[in-house]
């Protein structure tokens, strides 16, 4: 008569080894056959079957990162691979993935979604299952023989092998995928300088880099030159990289992203490696979106990447000079999808952000100006960070190469082509952008001061707007009259209204002139 039993393992780490081998070897002597079944491979089959069920019903789930990791106490554990994964497919699947349960097994079985921190645990699991699996060929092998107690000084003293972290792949894993992101490391949120003008951006930055895909997603920042916008976006995918190793992060400038499309288009291979280049990140981050006006091929192109990013619940942030509903030659359908998420927006930094930005300078190059000179640059660089930096870094290398102590006579003379290039800037101005700058300092839209309505607060950024136009640009009255959709005769009496009131007015002269300095900020 021939005997056959099984052997009912669990989890093959925390067997003890010395007494499951005697123990084999007594039910060997005693005619038995052996066969092992292992319930971590079954619960794995279960769950192939149960991801199956949820694809068929819900086609969004079929890109998603869920893999079986083990099975213990009635639940059934699956690596959910970042924190917002698990929280989003705990969200939206788990009820119909223990539904699908409960209908392929009798068992009370649930589905648990955990972030996998073991990263060997299967391939542990695996090896000790091949040890094991060793020991009992080599006990029937011996019995055959009629050597029942041989047994290998291995297979006695066998222990599990312990985890080992090579910290120098993990180093080079994470090196390669920042050179493959484009990010500049030194964009981070520590090295960001929040103020009042910029806090709504931080803080929605930040939040997404924390759980991408989950709360605001698409997001668009936007806001003049030199304001932090790029900074931020890079922040994100820095934040991430050092943070969670398994998602993957593209930074790629619009430009830079029309020009790879071009050059896509010579063959097949060519555009599929594009697509599969942009379509399988798990966050996409595109500076500079105005580049993309009047390019109807390209904006097609995003159109579809778009989509299949957001059906897939994976995070995009771009990056615009303005509002996304005053781009021109911007498809309708594409400008949508930028508004789906959420829009902020970068101002101009106030006097206390500035002096805070330089201070921090300041302190970095070991306090090489005063305060006095600080509160003088704050005071007179208006335009925006960027060349409030460079005229810190200009008053830095003198003091490096001459070691002379700074003045502020020095530092006016230092500085004063750049205070100078202030007005120059304003010759770059656009109808459009003064308009903007109007409605937004008087909380309207672009569309009210453009529009017909008569209302006192919107005439009166309507004749303002006019009146800078007028008088910081180069256009004709009867050119600006285009703009604002007015004939001629109504574009003169707007400017000589302003011209007459503006010197008996305070509050009038104070909208001038806090108007002309957010112009600045967007030359």
């Amino acid at each position: 008569m021939v005997f056959f039993t099984a052997i009912y393992t669990k989890n093959y780490e925390n067997l003890d080894k010395k007494f499951f081998i005697k123990k084999l070897a007594t039910l060997i002597k005693k005619g038995y056959y052996i066969f092992m079944v292992n319930t971590q491979e079954f619960y794995s089959d279960l769950w192939d079957k149960i991801l199956d069920k949820l694809i068929q019903n819900n086609k969004s789930a079929e890109n998603s990162k869920m893999e079986f990791v083990h099975a213990k106490d009635s639940k059934i554990f699956i690596d959910a691979f970042s924190e917002f994964r698990q929280g989003y497919y705990t969200n939206q699947y788990l009820k119909i993935l223990n539904e699908a349960l409960s209908e392929l097994n009798d068992d009370k079985l649930e589905v648990v979604f955990i972030v996998n921190e073991k990263k060997c645990e299967n391939s542990l699991a695996k090896e000790s299952k091949n040890k094991v699996s060793t020991a009992i060929n080599t006990l029937n092998n011996n019995l055959n023989n009629n050597k029942p107690d041989k047994m290998d000084e291995n297979e006695k003293s066998y222990k599990p092998p312990k985890k080992i972290i090579n910290t120098n792949f993990q180093e080079k894993k994470l090196n390669t995928r920042k050179q493959e992101s484009n990010l500049n490391k030194r964009y981070t949120f520590d090295s960001f300088i929040m103020g009042d003008n910029t806090s709504l951006a931080y803080n929605v930055s930040y939040a997404i880099a924390k759980e991408p895909g989950i709360a605001y997603n698409p997001c668009l920042i936007y806001g003049g030159v030199g304001l932090g916008k790029t900074h931020l976006l890079q922040s994100i995918g820095n934040y991430v990289l050092t943070n969670n190793d398994r998602l993957k992060v593209i930074y790629v400038t619009a430009e830079k992203f029309t020009n790879e499309f071009i050059n896509s288009l010579g063959s097949n291979s060519q555009i599929n490696n594009f697509k599969n280049k942009y379509r399988k990140v798990d966050i996409l981050l595109i500076d500079d979106i105005h580049f993309l006006q009047n390019k109807q091929g390209i904006q097609e192109e995003l159109f579809h990447t778009f989509n299949d990013l957001y059906e897939t619940r994976r995070q995009m942030v771009f990056t615009c000079d303005r509002p996304i509903n005053e781009l021109k030659s911007m498809t309708d359908r594409l400008k949508s999808r930028f508004s789906r998420g959420i829009n902020v927006d970068l101002r101009p930094p106030e006097y206390e952000t500035k002096v805070k930005i330089l201070r921090v300078k300041n302190k970095e190059r070991n306090y090489i100006i005063n305060d006095e000179i600080i509160d003088y640059l704050c005071q007179n660089i208006n335009t925006n960070v960027r060349d409030l930096e460079a005229a810190f870094t200009k008053l830095s290398a003198f003091n490096n190469f001459t070691k002379t102590k700074l003045t502020l006579d020095k530092t006016k003379e230092l500085i004063a082509s750049s205070l100078s290039g202030e007005n120059s800037a304003l010759k770059n101005l656009s109808v459009d952008k003064i308009i903007r700058a109007a409605a937004e300092y008087f909380d309207l839209t672009s569309y009210d001061i453009k529009g017909k309505k008569r209302n006192k607060k919107i005439v009166n950024a309507r004749q303002i707007a006019i009146y800078l136009s007028r008088i910081l640009t180069s256009f004709s009255t009867t050119e600006i009259g285009y703009d604002f959709s007015k004939d001629h005769t109504t574009i003169m009496h707007a400017i000589e209204k302003v011209e007459k009131a503006k010197s008996s007015n305070i509050d009038l002269s104070k909208d001038l002139e806090s108007i002309k300095k957010s112009l600045l900020s967007l030359s």
